[in-house]
């Protein structure tokens, strides 16, 4: 028994490092390409006689400058998104 408990030891302690999560990648090129083509569709979407944005346009923006900086890519901070979702960008 004192030898079944001696085996369990080692095997409970590979078990528990064994099924940590595993971090995944971050492609921060591509979350980079996402956010500038979502910055031109909302440049885009700018109707200048009435001053306005579109919503979803800068919806879309948002979320992929969001998704940069959960994503920890260099160039995003918490400042820049706060800036953005600024009702001066059409986005508050």
């Amino acid at each position: 028994m004192k030898y079944l408990r001696m085996l369990m030891l080692p095997l409970s302690l590979i078990l528990v490092v064994s099924c940590e999560d595993d971090e995944v990648a971050v492609d921060c090129d591509a979350l980079t390409t996402a956010y500038v083509d979502a910055t031109a569709a909302w440049t885009n979407s700018m109707d200048m006689t009435d001053m306005t944005f579109g919503a979803t346009e800068c919806a879309a923006m948002v979320a992929a400058y969001k998704a940069g900086l959960d994503g920890g890519c260099a160039g995003y901070d918490q400042a820049g998104l706060d800036v953005l979702n600024t009702t001066d960008n059409g986005c508050g």
